[in-house]
């Protein structure tokens, strides 16, 4: 008779603040997922969750890092509508910005 298995254990849920987020931008910058050959992608975006802190997974990270592109983006076509108001530009913006030009011309 064979023993009951036993329940998978679901991994606890990560929240990413804003030192974490800039943490994986900073990493993605290093690591350059984004301009590695079909088939490496995905060894390449575990090496950026492998280094950050947190216990989160290359899915994970990818998955962060076009919901912060996609929000970015948005900021921005926001602002260009927004003429003559200027806004105050972060570090976070560099970096964004700096993300978007690697995934931008990997395609």
């Amino acid at each position: 008779m064979e023993s009951p298995r036993p329940p998978k254990k679901r991994k606890t849920q990560v929240r990413f603040d804003d030192a974490d987020d800039d943490a994986l931008l900073k990493e993605i910058l290093a690591v350059n997922p984004f301009q590695v050959e079909r088939g490496s992608k995905t060894a390449a975006w575990a090496t950026v969750a492998a280094t950050l802190v947190l216990d989160v997974d290359a899915r994970r990270c990818r998955e962060r890092s076009t919901l912060l592109l996609t929000e970015f983006k948005a900021k921005m076509a926001k602002s260009a509508a927004a003429s003559g108001i200027e806004e105050e530009h972060t570090e976070r913006d560099d970096l964004l910005a700096n993300v978007l030009e690697l995934s931008e011309d990997a395609e």
